[in-house]
């Protein structure tokens, strides 16, 4: 006979999420050298394109997922959630002069 598990309270996940976060806190504060590492412009570059590459490709999987699953189920919490992930929050670009304007303005 299979043994039955009992659900997990919000309570009990709180406390977890809570107490790992802490303790991720923790690790950096006690040991900062490994934490402090910078890379040169161009492995930065590419991991960041990589990292870009890889969070587009989600986004699009899940309005995939979103589009497919309306199609079939025609539920359209879940189009309006997958549209939604697409239409979310976008980095900030910096507000200062661009490298390319800089020139322009010192003609002047």
């Amino acid at each position: 006979m299979e043994k039955m598990l009992r659900p997990i309270s919000p309570q009990t996940i709180l406390a977890a999420v809570f107490l790992l976060s802490i303790s991720l806190f923790a690790v950096v504060t006690l040991f900062p050298s490994p934490f402090y590492h910078t890379l040169d412009p161009a492995s930065y570059l590419v991991f960041h394109n990589c990292a870009e590459l890889f969070g587009t490709i989600v986004c699009l999987s899940i309005f995939g997922v979103g589009w497919y699953a309306f199609d079939q189920s025609g539920n359209r919490h879940a189009l309006f959630l997958s549209t939604i992930v697409n239409a979310g929050p976008k980095p900030r670009r910096s507000v200062g002069r661009s490298k390319v304007a800089a020139p322009l303005t010192s003609l002047s």
